[in-house]
């Protein structure tokens, strides 16, 4: 964060030097020496500083070098997002039902409608089913009936990118994408007993956790490659091994986990959260589309 703050700050000094007919081709002396300080050579840096309404650039260096866009091809499809949607535009996901609520039960199916929220969280996802439940809907008795036909979800290959496929940046698009279709596990290690609990959030019965971690009294250093986690399963239900080591340094670390299919988790995430909220589902999750007679019953944006 140093490094970025120092960049940021020499971009500001420089925005009065616009009215300079020729960029700087140099790098600002702090910015040079905040790289040199980080083991960051010149030449794998490209700074390009352009104030609007200005005739050229305040700095151009290594501008036209051709360089790995990281985060910063966020900007494109931000850019798509506000051209096509607009800023006002928000994402809906929606329950509906074909059937009667008496006294608390609902004789019918439950749908659950994707809208493409690529944020709905845990968190999100739990006051969703909360509204459900304080509209008088307590045991269902029907499938949970998921539409993610708002897109088409292609073939996707989770290693396709850094050979990292349990990563939840690297869980394929889904109308329907719920909680980044992950589980977080809190590694706490604990000095008395010399050993390392692992904590599931949410505890889906669907994924094993098997810990053989050691506790050691190294460094902390690149903790996550010292864990030596293994994933085997299919979209249905998933093993995480862990066989290698955990340093009591490291203190308490998180790390997330993306091993079931869509479908999976989102019904392994409904019928746990629905139980929590002291409700009763003992039916199929499959997949569907909304029927034209269904009614809506709640919405999250």
């Amino acid at each position: 964060m140093p490094l970025y703050r120092t960049l940021t700050a020499a971009a500001l000094l420089l925005l009065p030097l616009t009215a300079m007919t020729q960029p700087a081709t140099m790098l600002p002396e702090p910015v040079a020496r905040a790289l040199a300080q980080a083991g960051i050579s010149e030449s794998a840096v490209g700074v390009y500083v352009h104030e609007i309404g200005a005739d050229q650039p305040v700095v151009a260096v290594g501008a036209d070098r051709a360089l790995n866009p990281a985060s910063s091809m966020k900007l494109v499809t931000t850019y798509a997002g506000l051209e096509r949607l607009g800023p006002a535009y928000v994402w809906n996901t929606e329950i509906f039902t074909d059937g009667a609520i008496t006294q608390d039960v609902l004789s019918g199916n439950l749908y659950l409608k994707g809208g493409g929220d690529p944020k709905l969280t845990l968190e999100n996802f739990w006051l969703l089913l909360r509204g459900l439940r304080a509209r008088g809907v307590r045991e269902i008795r029907g499938d949970l009936v998921l539409d993610r036909s708002l897109f088409a979800e292609e073939n996707h290959n989770p290693a396709g990118f850094d050979d990292q496929p349990t990563r939840p940046y690297n869980t394929g698009p889904s109308a329907l994408l719920v909680n980044f279709k992950a589980v977080t596990l809190q590694f706490i290690p604990d000095a008395a007993s010399r050993r390392v609990r692992i904590v599931a959030d949410p505890p889906l019965p669907q994924v094993q956790i098997i810990n053989n971690l050691k506790l050691n009294g190294g460094a902390c250093g690149d903790w996550v490659s010292h864990l030596r986690h293994d994933a085997q399963g299919n979209a249905d239900s998933a093993r995480l091994a862990f066989n290698g080591s955990y340093a009591l340094d490291c203190g308490e670390r998180a790390r997330s986990y993306s091993v079931l299919g869509h479908r999976q988790y989102v019904g392994a995430l409904f019928t746990q959260l629905w139980q929590e909220l002291g409700g009763s589902f003992a039916g199929q999750v499959r997949d569907g589309p909304v029927p034209a007679p269904a009614r809506s019953l709640v919405t999250a944006k």
